[in-house]
């Protein structure tokens, strides 16, 4: 399911297939299954089950993603996480953020479980 296309992941949640909780829950169960271990410095479950949380998870006209997770590459700011560039030195030396970039602000917009 995971690696299906968008519009098949947003069908299912549309027709009740699969929930946004089972999505994330997949995709935080594979997020370091790379050999290295290391595809993520930072994932924030308290933050990913607090979108999940958030009022109204049924997909809606102008929420294309609504439910959907999505990674975010760390050279985007993303509001309670820190930017790295993929560099542990940068994560360490890196402020937590307090604003999201407007990349991450447009896929908000749209819906999207950022994880």
């Amino acid at each position: 399911m995971i690696h299906s296309p968008i519009v098949d992941i947003r069908q299912k949640i549309l027709e009740g297939d699969v929930t946004a909780r089972e999505l994330a829950t997949v995709a935080l169960e594979r997020a370091n299954s790379s050999p290295g271990k290391n595809t993520y410095l930072s994932i924030e479950e308290a933050d990913i089950k607090q979108q999940l949380s958030a009022p109204s998870l049924v997909t809606e006209e102008g929420q294309l993603l609504r439910g959907i997770p999505i990674s975010v590459k760390d050279c985007f700011d993303v509001r309670r996480y820190r930017t790295s560039f993929g560099s542990k030195y940068y994560f360490e030396a890196s402020d937590i953020k307090r604003e999201d970039s407007m990349l991450v602000q447009r896929l908000r917009a749209v819906g999207a479980t950022i994880t």
